[in-house]
């Protein structure tokens, strides 16, 4: 019997990232049906649907889950779309995969969160970054090797060029994630600072965040929105060690990325992202593939996946401290 998926939205992240891993799994799993591809705009899903190789292409979501009964949803909306959608998928009972930030506030992420208890629906955060394959080596690396407490720093760099009147939350959620994820920690406070521009009647903000974690580890989060360049960089510090990741995106000078791994100011090793994904594959490098395959694995398996909404509620919340220009972020107190 076929495992069928249906994913909502055909947009650029759909096309880049997500479309491309669809058509690899389902080369790889025989028993795999794209069933349909779903998008308001009617040209751009038939599109998606002749690319990826999807059997059928709707205009309306209610009308594909209730033809296709999938195993499986994919949600590639716009930010602002995803709780309204996501909360009507999961009190169907459709296992969701869908893209991050889940909620653009604590509330949104607490309905999302509901309805998949009432339901029972399994689902999964789409931070993709977590599967870069720098990031997942770095991340078993630092599991497996480091003594309790060797840990001590994690400072993330967040670079844009002319990101003017975009929402800066919704960037910072990234690196306020990874730097949770790599921590293996909850977030105890965050002191917000904001730096803003006068430059050409600019009113972009450069913004610093000074985070303190239950374990111990402090973390220093920079996003700069009128940069020179486009880069994600992370530098982990813990006792002897220093790691380098440098995060690979489509515009970046950092593609495909790589990791740097010193000891006691000696090189030990220094690794590719193309080297541990095996592939130069754009969408492969960036993480996309395996974060869709986990989830369809873990579906098929029976197994509850593990980036839940309840384990990405605090990158919600503190997005939501930015966006409302507040200072303080104490766990607990939002």
């Amino acid at each position: 019997m076929a495992f069928k998926i249906v994913t909502i939205g055909c947009g650029s992240i759909a096309l880049r990232g997500h479309g491309p891993a669809y058509r690899k799994y389902a080369e790889s799993n025989p028993d795999v049906e794209l069933a349909a591809c779903v998008d308001i705009d009617g040209d751009k899903a038939e599109a998606f649907r002749d690319q990826f190789g999807f059997q059928r292409a709707y205009t309306d979501m209610d009308t594909a889950l209730e033809n296709e009964k999938p195993d499986a949803v994919c949600l590639v909306v716009p930010y602002q779309l995803t709780a309204q959608l996501a909360v009507a998928i999961l009190e169907k009972g459709y296992p969701l995969l869908m893209e991050k930030p889940p909620g653009m506030t604590r509330q949104e992420t607490l309905r999302m969160i509901q309805a998949a208890e009432l339901s029972g629906a399994p689902h999964q955060v789409a931070w993709n970054r977590r599967y870069m394959p720098v990031v997942a080596y770095t991340k078993q690396w630092l599991s497996r090797e480091l003594s309790p407490g060797s840990l001590h720093n994690i400072r993330y760099d967040l670079n844009r060029v002319n990101r003017i009147g975009s929402n800066a939350s919704m960037t910072m959620v990234h690196g306020i994630d990874m730097v949770k994820y790599l921590a293996d920690s909850d977030y105890k406070q965050v002191r917000i600072r904001y730096q803003p521009f006068s430059h050409q009647g600019a009113t972009e903000s450069n913004i610093h965040l000074d985070c303190e974690f239950e374990s111990g580890v402090w973390a220093h989060i920079q996003y700069r929105p009128l940069s020179g360049s486009v880069l994600e960089r992370v530098v982990i510090d813990a006792v002897n060690h220093t790691m380098h990741l440098h995060l690979p995106f489509w515009s970046s000078p950092d593609a495909p990325g790589k990791l740097i791994h010193m000891v006691n100011n000696e090189i030990k090793a220094e690794l590719g992202n193309v080297e541990l994904g095996r592939s130069e594959e754009m969408f492969i490098v960036n993480g996309f593939y395996s974060e869709n395959a986990l989830f369809f694995n873990d579906i098929r398996a029976g197994r509850k996946p593990g980036d839940t909404l309840k384990s990405a509620m605090q990158a919600v919340e503190i997005s939501e401290a930015i966006r409302m220009g507040r200072e303080l972020y104490v766990s607990g107190e939002a």
